[in-house]
């Protein structure tokens, strides 16, 4: 129990909550993982399997606080700029292999980005057929995949 819970009256105890602060690493993955556009949850695994506890709205409020102090690693709502993220998440842990060494990206790691798009997916396989239901069979989400043109090297 933290020190000052002890001091408050019994309503506001349970209310109060002892928040513990971010560390730098948490602060590594939480952003990085936001800017390659993966989504707060499996992110809360990822951290969790590394043994740190953050919820999903956890992370989504400290990444916005972060584009909210640092506007220049997200320049729109759209699109991060990774090689500004790059840059200062190397400053913030003192170069890019404490950066790496955080960020290393497993086969499990990618499992969980996996099922998470999957959940996603369902989801919405399951609202269509909701508003279809709905709006007499009229209704679908369509997918668009983008072509990529092939690179040739020399």
């Amino acid at each position: 129990m933290c020190a000052h819970r002890s001091q408050l009256s019994g309503r506001r105890r349970r209310a109060k909550k002892c928040i513990r602060p971010w560390s730098s690493e948490e602060v590594v993955m939480a952003v990085y993982f936001s800017s390659r556009d993966i989504c707060s949850t499996p992110i809360s695994y990822i951290m969790n399997r590394r043994g740190y506890r953050r919820t999903p709205s956890a992370i989504e409020q400290k990444v916005r606080r972060i584009i909210d102090n640092t506007p220049s690693l997200r320049p729109s709502q759209l699109q991060w700029d990774v090689d500004a993220v790059d840059h200062w998440l190397n400053d913030l842990l003192e170069g890019p292999e404490a950066v790496r060494r955080h960020i290393k990206f497993s086969s499990q790691d990618a499992e969980i980005v996996a099922l998470s798009i999957d959940d996603t997916l369902d989801t919405f396989k399951c609202l269509e057929h909701r508003w279809s239901t709905l709006m007499g069979g009229n209704f679908s989400f369509t997918f668009y995949t983008e072509k990529h043109e092939p690179k040739y090297w020399a």
